[in-house]
């Protein structure tokens, strides 16, 4: 058991740990089970800082005068708002799951294909993989975001 002392509260939390070792160039794997380990620790909530209200006007004055790509060809604007409810909300999830890690014009690309194609779950059942993959592929880790949406 162990302790970490860095605030007031005290959280238990257990682990479990396996560790593989290769035995052969067959890298067959057997799982060493380690037992349990109790691990303590302490913190405090942390307090907003005191000058936070200041912070937070300045930025949104700030804002208010620029311009940027997220406002204009972000995640919930890419989504056609002519669509039916469920379709929009539809459009928004896949925007929201394209757009990470991904920047906001290649996200916007991408979802402008898919908008060409029509972007319905019907219509987005209906196609193959590899398909999915060609009118997304530009996004970061196009190949596993595909099989989400998929």
């Amino acid at each position: 058991m162990s302790t970490r002392r860095s605030g007031r509260k005290k959280v238990m939390l257990e682990t479990k740990v396996k560790k593989s070792i290769s035995k052969d160039k067959e890298h067959k794997e057997d799982n060493i089970k380690i037992p349990k380990e109790r691990i303590t620790m302490e913190y405090e909530k942390a307090l907003p800082k005191h000058n936070w209200e200041r912070t937070y006007k300045l930025i949104q004055e700030q804002r208010s005068t620029i311009t940027a790509p997220v406002d204009e060809i972000g995640c919930s604007e890419l989504a056609n708002k002519e669509n039916p409810t469920p379709v929009w909300r539809y459009q928004v999830l896949i925007g929201h799951m394209l757009s990470s890690q991904t920047k906001d014009e290649v996200t916007h690309k991408a979802m402008l294909k898919l908008q060409e194609f029509g972007l319905t779950p019907e219509k987005i059942s209906e196609i193959d993989e590899d398909k999915l993959i060609e009118l997304i592929k530009g996004v970061r880790f196009y190949n596993r975001k595909a099989k989400y949406v998929y």
